[in-house]
């Protein structure tokens, strides 16, 4: 695929490691031999904690930005002609600019300034470059192909500062709102808005993908090995406090892989998922608190928000201490069961899970079929078939809805599929939220 190596290996502009540093600079405890257990806590990982805890500050060294951003010469964010009606939880990009409305799509709302360099297939730049949204929905940051970013504040309407990090994935937010890391000349830096300062302390070769923890206290850390067949490597833990970093398992990504690929946190962020597409590699759960870790022999593809249940890429579905339960239901007018970027979604509550089966994909998928399933026993409490090629699928915050997109129909036309909704109940028909758009996901903090 054309997006095999826009972000996983020769398709990123070149950068320079800081010389005579291989591997971490940091402190390195190299877990070699993670034993496989289920003794871990799983009622702790599964326990979603509903405020983070403050952030210790970090230590090292800071740097000032060279050119700090005066107030006075903040940019302003361009006005919309009307706002939503209703809360803006809809996240997508409209006519050239991140947008939001709501679930009525009554308005649409640019948050952003023009974007530049959007590619023709519209849904390969979103899924190489996601723009990030701060977890108290106040600031996003938006990152280019060519490792630019610019951070907003959506509260004042304005571009607060803009840096250069690697054009390789996006930032991750601390769970405090205050600072972010993101990956640059092969070192993970972390900007705190406050001082508008950055420090570096971590340095790695080949660093892909970051994410911190929803407890804030460490940094996953993706390191490529582009010299093994593709897509493999290493994943590290930072802790955000002393800098000291643990290697915690190997992934073994897709081609088109995101960080969600590589590896993703609990919902309360006491356990890593480091992830795997073969039985070869296995996929680890790690408690980087118990120092403890259960891996499995089957690849794994998500965890639902309440951390009960795991989604495989063999498209069945299991308790987090590997009892598989049931498989995603089969259509035998379709040729098998199909994963792709985003077509399932657990619910806010995690008792429901949303399937959308396309029969073919890509542009030769014309039909699908929407399935409801109780998520603890697989049944299918309603299904519906839909005569268009959806194949992304996301919740309103309340459970009430589904919002629906198409992926592939860029290919086809310059222009965008509409953004649909769909009653979660099973009543009801396919509506039109937005007549032309790309949908990016929904933002529940929005929701104010």
């Amino acid at each position: 695929m054309l997006a095999a190596f826009i972000f996983l290996g020769t398709g990123c502009e070149p950068v320079a490691a800081p010389p005579d540093n291989a591997g971490f600079m940091a402190n390195v405890t190299a877990v070699t031999s993670i034993t496989p257990t289920a003794t871990m806590d799983l009622a702790a990982v599964a326990t979603i904690t509903p405020t983070a805890p403050a952030l210790p500050t970090i230590t090292s060294t800071l740097t000032p930005m060279d050119t700090p951003v005066p107030a006075s010469d903040l940019t302003p964010l361009p006005a919309s002609p009307a706002l939503p009606d209703g809360p803006p939880i809809v996240f997508l990009y409209n006519d050239g600019y991140l947008s939001r409305t709501d679930i009525e799509g009554s308005a649409i709302e640019r948050i952003t300034t023009p974007l530049e360099r959007i590619p023709e297939e519209v849904w390969m730049g979103f899924l190489a470059y996601p723009p990030q949204v701060s977890p108290d929905g106040r600031w996003l940051i938006v990152y280019s192909s060519r490792g630019r970013w610019q951070l907003l504040d959506l509260y004042e309407g304005l571009i607060a500062e803009s840096g250069q990090g690697q054009p390789r994935l996006s930032p991750t937010w601390a769970p405090d709102n205050q600072r972010f890391a993101f990956l640059t000349n092969d070192q993970v830096c972390i900007y705190e808005l406050a001082g508008q300062t950055i420090s570096c302390s971590f340095t790695g070769e080949d660093l892909l993908g970051a994410s911190w923890s929803a407890a804030g206290s460490y940094i996953a850390v993706a390191e490529a090995n582009f010299e093994a067949p593709c897509c493999t490597g290493q994943v590290w833990l930072i802790d955000a406090l002393t800098g000291e970093a643990e290697l915690v398992g190997a992934y073994d990504a897709p081609p088109e892989g995101t960080t969600e690929n590589l590896f993703t946190w609990s919902a309360n962020g006491s356990a890593l998922m480091v992830k795997s597409t073969s039985e070869n590699v296995p996929s680890i759960l790690f408690s980087p608190g118990e120092q403890m870790a259960i891996s499995f022999n089957k690849p794994v593809f998500a965890i639902s928000p309440d951390g009960r249940y795991l989604l495989y890429r063999t498209a069945e579905i299991g308790r987090v201490d590997g009892t598989i339960l049931y498989s995603l239901p089969q259509d035998n007018e379709c040729e098998g069961r199909q994963l792709s970027l985003h077509n399932w979604a657990w619910s806010p509550d995690g008792e429901r899970l949303a399937y959308v089966l396309p029969c073919g994909m890509g542009k030769q998928a014309q039909q699908v079929r929407v399935y409801m399933i109780a998520a603890d026993t697989g049944e299918i409490l309603w299904e519906q078939e839909i005569d268009t090629s959806l194949q992304l699928v996301y919740w309103s915050p309340d459970g009430t809805y589904l919002l629906l997109d198409e992926l592939e129909d860029t290919y086809l036309s310059p222009e965008l599929s509409p953004i649909w909704r769909l009653a979660a109940d099973g009543t009801g028909t396919l509506e039109t939220v937005v007549e032309q758009g790309f949908l990016l996901g929904v933002i529940p903090q929005w929701d104010q």
